[in-house]
């Protein structure tokens, strides 16, 4: 809440005191608790179970659990979803006047209640938006709200844009480089997107063949030798054998820049008509020198059901106990979100799966045919004879312009001996 003071002298900045939004939620739901309190202390029996409100009061027991829950909370602040709606807590009012509960402490809780209902219009518009506001202050994530709140903006984002997919995975694959570990690595990126559908017949699908490379060289290790070229990076490729069928129309474009963007155009449909597509993408020479980690950023460009991440690299080059997921959100600068700044850290907490010791990416429910294209391109480049550990981090429903970041810390002596 602000207070403004008009001063007397006009030439003088105005006085504004704030109260901290946490605060006063304390201040106001504590009043409401120990006027409930009061409340039920006035009730006659024991009342110390949620089924003992219920009878008491004549409440059903939904509500009657939600007003223990409230009553009984150690933190109440976490509970403002448990605090019964304005029909509700008439009811339990006019009941508990009908126990003969003192006229004092039925005002008390009704005028409790209505200073948190002028609390939730301030502050929060609804209680369910309160609640989010006061757990993004406490710090705190709720992984079933928070995939339920993304999952309704997905829906409202597929609407706005007129495209979605079902699944989209983009498996990296790193390798070697024809001068050698200890000198450079190649990558090997494919994306599959599964269950694309337009919704709108003038909301074009269109992919970018764009590619960044982020170095990290490990502490203490010894000066490359100076490099006359930078990374090769090869054209974005379709594999048309791991895409529905008919194919897409295409139409290429170069922007002003010279980056090539694809536009697939497919006529509107339902998940029935939906299409899959297959994209491949070869690196040489993507950095050079021993590394600290190795990661895969992923950028949220499409309203996306599930969103995975998998990163293949040769066994003993990382320490699969290093391993983690960040999101991170540039929120004034949505186009600079690759400085993974630590301040864009979303309190959004996905978790990494490791698969040790395999030759292929092990296959998806979501996407039945993706390891195998991954497969097709790693025996072209002669990458299958190698043992990886593959980590993946599953996301649902990722927020548009969001990156997703996987990394891993390459193994202690190994960056510089490998």
């Amino acid at each position: 809440m602000v207070n403004i003071q008009a001063m007397p002298n006009a030439t003088k900045p105005l006085q504004v005191q704030t109260v901290a939004v946490e605060d006063e939620a304390a201040a106001v739901l504590g009043e409401l608790q120990a006027a409930l309190v009061e409340l039920v202390g006035s009730l006659p029996g024991r009342n110390a179970r949620a089924v003992d409100l219920q009878r008491t009061l004549g409440l059903d027991k939904k509500l009657g659990w939600q007003l223990f829950t409230f009553v009984s909370a150690s933190h109440v602040v976490d509970e403002v979803s448990s605090v019964p709606g304005a029909p509700s807590m008439k009811r339990i009012i006019a009941a508990a006047g009908r126990k003969k509960s003192p006229r004092a402490v039925l005002d008390r809780v009704a005028g409790a209640f209505e200073a948190f209902e002028e609390f939730v219009d301030g502050h929060g518009g609804d209680r369910d938006e309160l609640a989010m506001l006061l757990r993004n202050l406490a710090g705190d994530v709720d992984r079933a709200d928070d995939v339920r709140v993304r999952k309704s903006v997905f829906r409202g984002l597929a609407h706005v844009w007129g495209v979605r997919a079902s699944t989209l995975v983009r498996t990296a694959v790193m390798h070697a480089g024809r001068a050698g570990a200890r000198t450079t690595d190649d990558v090997l990126v494919v994306v599959g997107y599964v269950g694309l559908q337009r919704l709108r017949h003038d909301a074009p699908f269109s992919l970018s063949a764009t590619v960044g490379i982020d170095s990290n060289p490990a502490a203490g290790a010894e000066a490359p030798p100076m490099r006359t070229e930078g990374p090769v990076i090869g054209p974005m490729e379709l594999l048309e054998e791991y895409c529905s069928k008919p194919l897409p129309r295409t139409m290429p474009r170069t922007d002003a820049l010279g980056e090539i963007e694809t536009e697939f155009l497919f006529p509107p449909s339902s998940r029935a008509g939906a299409v899959t597509l297959c994209t491949s993408q070869h690196i040489e020479d993507a950095w050079t020198g021993p590394q600290r980690q190795h990661g895969l950023n992923s950028l949220v460009k499409m309203p996306t059901e599930s969103y995975v991440c998998e990163l293949l690299v040769p066994t003993g080059w990382t320490d699969p106990g290093t391993a983690r997921a960040s999101v991170y959100g540039r929120r004034g600068a949505v186009e600079r979100v690759h400085d993974l700044r630590t301040i864009d850290l979303l309190p959004q907490r996905e978790t990494v799966a490791c698969f040790r010791g395999v030759s292929l990416p092990t296959g998806l429910p979501e996407a039945p045919r993706h390891h195998e294209a991954v497969a097709a391109m790693m025996e072209r480049l002669g990458w299958t004879g190698t043992t990886y550990d593959m980590y993946r981090c599953v996301v649902e429903y990722p927020v548009l312009h969001t990156m997703i970041r996987i990394a891993v810390d390459t193994t202690k002596g190994v960056a510089a001996d490998r």
